[in-house]
């Protein structure tokens, strides 16, 4: 191990030696806020990936640092959110890449988990919301039924049960364990994602309250999520209106009139706008009857709600068996994942600012 990748003898960093892996569970949101604290260096970019993608891994570490971590100045804790690190087709080489010249002992990581339903749930609506493709990643055209359907035809249930194994195994020290945090989606993001906040800057002995102000909230490569300024750090409840996987859809419609968005993008009367808010619009010109019917009938297509008894259906027929794994792993019975206590996630339409 190299033995400048962490110290607490004070020895500057070399290498990331905190990771925050915990896809659909709020890290986004942990992203921007942890980009504010003084004691914590991120990644550039919220997700590099470098230790699951073997194009990038291959140019080394300390390419990685000096790409994505130029702007180090000697804090104690450097953090790779990365999300992908803990999916089941990459897990096992991601882990085995992150502590191959790291140890547990020298090596913070952290996850969150879900209930699988809730999960999928919301990776189907991120899915939905990207109706023209503006991120890598395929829009969805079918209902959540067939999505769930097709994910368990080609093995593609996510679920964390073997990976929370694998980073038990790697923490199985007990003076290591300490090292290792696994947080309730559920309990510490939800309801107020500063119940998250809070436990990751105890388990990465950090002061909550050495943070940057943030100014006017929180802006992601989507759209404006949050204009919450906030500027101290007032204990549980601070980061509450910051709310982590808020399932918007996009409006969709036919402007009515030329115009131009807040962000600059112009338009045409007749032309189809997608709108995440008022200054990030994608346009689709000169919309054909096929354009017209692809992208304003896209809703009637896909699914858009789901009550607790569906997801309590759906929950029986397809993830019993994963949270149950999934309970053992965490050693522990988990009350809100029981039908009775789901709280899915509530769906926010935007409105229409140049219709």
């Amino acid at each position: 191990m190299a033995t400048n990748l962490y110290s607490n003898g004070g020895v500057a960093l070399s290498g990331p030696n905190y990771f925050h892996c915990a896809p659909k569970t709020g890290s986004t949101t942990l992203f921007y806020i942890f980009q504010k604290h003084r004691d914590i260096c991120v990644a550039r970019g919220k997700e590099p990936n470098f230790f699951s993608v073997d194009d990038y891994y291959t140019k080394g570490e300390k390419f990685f640092w000096s790409d994505r971590f130029a702007h180090y100045e000697g804090e104690k804790i450097a953090g790779d959110f990365s999300t992908n690190y803990l999916r089941e087709a990459v897990c096992k080489k991601s882990l085995s890449r992150i502590f191959r010249q790291r140890s547990p002992s020298d090596t913070y990581f952290s996850t969150c988990v879900r209930h699988p339903l809730a999960w999928h749930w919301s990776h189907y609506l991120h899915r939905v919301r990207n109706v023209d493709g503006f991120r890598n990643l395929s829009p969805i055209t079918e209902t959540f039924q067939k999505y769930l359907d097709d994910s368990q035809k080609n093995n593609h249930l996510f679920s964390v049960f073997d990976q929370l194994s694998q980073l038990k195994q790697i923490y199985s020290k007990q003076s290591d364990k300490k090292n290792l945090l696994v947080l309730i989606y559920e309990r510490s993001v939800l309801r107020d994602i500063s119940v998250a906040y809070a436990e990751i800057c105890r388990f990465l002995c950090v002061d909550p309250a050495n943070f940057e102000p943030l100014v006017d909230g929180i802006v992601s490569s989507e759209r404006r999520e949050s204009s919450e300024s906030i500027s101290s750090w007032n204990d549980i409840g601070t980061f509450a209106k910051l709310k982590a996987n808020r399932s918007y859809l996009p409006a969709i419609y036919s402007a009515s009139s030329a115009g131009e968005s807040e962000g600059g993008e112009r338009f045409s009367r007749g032309d189809i706008i997608i709108e995440r808010d008022s200054a990030n619009i994608s346009v689709i010109r000169n919309p054909s009857l096929a354009d017209q019917k692809k992208y304003l009938e896209y809703y009637a297509a896909v699914t858009t709600d789901l009550s607790v008894a569906q997801a309590g259906e759906l929950t029986d027929r397809y993830f019993d068996e994963t949270i149950q794994r999934t309970e053992e792993q965490l050693e522990q019975v988990v009350p809100e994942w029981r039908p009775c206590e789901l709280n899915l996630p509530e769906i926010e339409w935007v409105e229409p600012s140049y219709g």
